[in-house]
């Protein structure tokens, strides 16, 4: 009888005998996953693809294992990956067909993917045995791992509202595409949640593309207790299979009560009489979500995500909501680090067999039969709860060392821009939590939402006089509206993708605004005309010149990413007349300021650096250095003197202020627990407001 085939060494590349367990010739051990799958395990001197450094395992699984790794090539040094390692070696052939329509799915579905919640997939890559996915590495727990570790399993309800309305978020995204994506396994074990409370929806391993006019799923794939009943092959998967899904997530996470031990029973009518006092509105429309016919369900998740919404600003107006506490204590707490997990990958889903009996307790009972699929580890981690903190800002009179003046935790996720009114009584901010909120610079009072945008606000910017508001989404316009009232004056649809930033003349007249179909387009504010359009990469960066008569651009992706493009416009702003281009970047460029005399730009890049030049010779003046990731946000102080600028990675959450003419560092400003988004200067120069992924504003001063 031939023998099997030989186990490749990843390290030296020897070939082994199915039943070695080390490596002979280097002595690596080479160990199973499972007692039936044969599976590398890396050490820290492995070097994947010539490129990723495994740090350590994270966790393993029946098809192979995830692994903290460390990105080497040039352009990412020290960038942290999580590599999800998939072993073919010793499937049988119908795990074999599982799990390579598990990658194959992920791969397409995720490389077409950019949202704040859903880990970003940088690479993929074989070998003779196994198959490898490069994403996000993710410092964080699953939800369900942090539900245990709550009292009676249960949380607050003012927080499974805010999961709620992030939740709804992502998955109006991925609905949003064309074809819709059906994500089919809403379940804690698939959400992640870090130490903000931010939520990334991991696991695409089941989630498919719907097909108009196709009856039913090739294969009935689901969670027991969280799948909708169409999923056991009666019916296609929809938009509102997702909306079952978070329904019965949100269920467990209000009672505690874990869906898979009774399939389809939800004590719905029992809720208010829990220790919590949940109001009907959201009682009521949890039953719609778990309706067992699907067309009772709502119609989107948007709609589902309004009525949340609603709730939330009811209840609570000022985002005082209340924090989770470990069992046996009141406090604030940090997760001991033997518990603290990290995000590395996800798992497959179960083969839903039809339900083999039924019970009348409910018109949700049923009792299903599932034939099992070996899981991929999720892996999770430690998080710090903090508490509500706002005080007063002294508007006049001496200041201390620089700390948080004010804390603004209006928001429900990750805030990514921060504007000054330019009589500095005012401060907007844009969320993807859908909302631009306008508040009070000196109590952070709020003092308006706006809710015109579909999904996420990108960027918001006040109108040089202050009347208007200029904001930008993922729904793919620009909302011009009064900022008094909030009511929209025009939407701009001239972009086919996610707005991603926008800038108004110093006229007020007209708009620059850039996005993820690789344009930039200038047009009219008062017709939203276009007036023209030129192309680059997705996600560029635009800043105006105090004079008008001059943009910049700073390119983040595709082939003239690392490029700063100044352009000189003509007098109509009909066409830019000609252009100069700054080389000084080695990486994408990600933030752009002109100086307010209009001589010095200010490039902020993922190369790690802010590079200071002279807007007309493009002569590089000096590069600071004082990041430790990639630099998200730029900003000049009114006088020009000095320059903000912010860390956007997870190696660096810090805001350095630093002398405009020399480069020295005078502060670093270390409020934030996570990536920066945006930094702005009050107009008197004595302030400056940071915006974070850690769902704050913070107000801090150096005078």
């Amino acid at each position: 009888m031939a023998s099997s085939a030989p186990f490749y060494c990843s390290e030296c590349g020897a070939a082994n005998q199915r039943q070695d367990t080390h490596c002979f010739a280097c002595g690596l051990v080479l160990a199973c996953s499972t007692d039936d799958h044969p599976s590398v395990t890396f050490t820290s001197r492995t070097l994947l693809l010539q490129r990723y450094q495994i740090l350590n395992m994270v966790g393993k699984g029946g098809f192979g294992a995830v692994y903290k790794a460390l990105d080497t090539s040039p352009s990412q040094a020290g960038k942290l990956v999580a590599i999800k390692q998939i072993c073919l070696g010793g499937l049988s052939p119908r795990e074999m067909i599982e799990a390579t329509e598990a990658f194959n799915r992920e791969v397409l579905l995720l490389s077409g993917l950019k949202h704040p919640h859903l880990p970003q997939m940088y690479d993929h890559f074989t070998d003779p045995e196994n198959w490898y996915l490069v994403m996000d590495f993710i410092e964080g727990q699953t939800l369900e791992t942090y539900l245990h570790l709550t009292r009676g399993g249960q949380l607050p309800f003012s927080e499974v509202l805010s999961i709620g309305i992030q939740l709804c978020t992502v998955l109006a995204y991925l609905h949003s595409r064309q074809p819709p994506i059906i994500f089919r396994d809403v379940k804690p074990a698939n959400i992640m949640r870090t130490s903000t409370g931010h939520l990334y929806l991991i696991d695409f391993g089941i989630a498919r593309h719907f097909k108009p006019g196709q009856k039913k799923d090739t294969t009935a794939l689901g969670s027991p207790g969280y799948a909708a009943p169409e999923q056991y092959g009666k019916a296609q998967t929809t938009i509102q299979t997702d909306i079952y899904g978070l329904g019965a997530t949100l269920h467990q996470l209000l009672t505690g009560e874990d869906p898979a031990d009774n399939p389809f029973i939800f004590t719905l009518t029992s809720l208010h009489t829990r220790q919590q006092s949940i109001p009907a509105t959201f009682t009521h429309q949890l039953e719609h979500m778990l309706s067992m016919e699907a067309d009772k369900r709502p119609a989107s998740m948007n709609d589902v995500k309004h009525i949340l919404q609603q709730i939330q600003d009811e209840l609570f107006p000022f985002g005082l909501t209340a924090r989770p506490y470990p069992q046996g204590s009141g406090m604030a707490y940090t997760v001991p680090p033997a518990q603290q997990q990290t995000f590395s990958g996800g798992t497959t889903g179960q083969v839903l067999q039809p339900p083999v009996a039924r019970r009348r307790i409910s018109r949700r009972t049923a009792i299903i039969s599932m034939i099992g699929v070996t899981e991929l580890v999720t892996i999770g981690g430690g998080f710090l709860f903090s508490q509500f903190n706002q005080r007063p800002l002294p508007m006049t009179g001496p200041l201390p060392l620089p700390s948080a003046l004010l804390t603004y935790r209006g928001h429900r996720g990750g805030v990514y821009s921060v504007a000054w009114a330019n009589g500095g009584k005012r401060i907007a901010s844009a969320s993807d939590d859908g909302t631009v909120q306008i508040w009070d610079a000196s109590t952070g009072r709020r003092l308006l939402t706006y809710r015109g945008h579909v999904s996420w606000v990108w960027d918001a910017a006040w109108s040089p006089d202050n009347t208007f508001i200029a904001s930008c989404g993922i729904d793919h316009t620009v909302k011009i509206w009064y900022a008094v009232t909030g009511d929209t004056l025009l939407t701009y649809r001239g972009h086919t993708n996610g707005v991603t930033s926008v800038v108004w003349s110093p006229n007020g007249q007209h708009i620059i605004s850039s996005g993820q179909d690789e344009t930039i387009q200038l047009w009219e504010v008062a017709t939203g005309t276009t007036l023209f359009t030129y192309y680059y990469g997705a996600d560029s960066v635009v800043d105006w010149s105090p004079n008008g008569q001059q943009f910049v651009v700073g390119i983040s992706t595709g082939e003239q990413a690392g490029k700063v493009i100044v352009w000189y416009l003509s007098a109509a702003y009909t066409s830019p007349g000609y252009m100069q281009t700054y080389h000084g970047h080695t990486d994408s460029v990600t933030a752009v300021a002109w100086s307010p005399d209009g001589q010095l730009i200010a490039s902020g890049s993922a190369d790690r650096t802010v590079q200071v030049w002279n807007a007309a010779s493009l002569q590089a003046l000096f590069k600071y250095t004082g990041h430790n990731d990639v630099v998200s946000a730029v900003a000049w102080s009114p006088d020009g003197k000095r320059i903000a600028s912010g860390g956007g990675g997870n190696d660096d959450t810090t805001v350095q202020l630093w002398d405009a003419t020399t480069g020295t560092t005078v502060y670093t400003y270390r409020g934030h627990s996570a990536p920066i988004h945006s930094v702005a200067w009050s107009p008197d120069g004595k302030y400056i407001a940071s915006a974070s992924d850690d769902q704050t504003v913070q107000v801090w001063s150096m005078q």
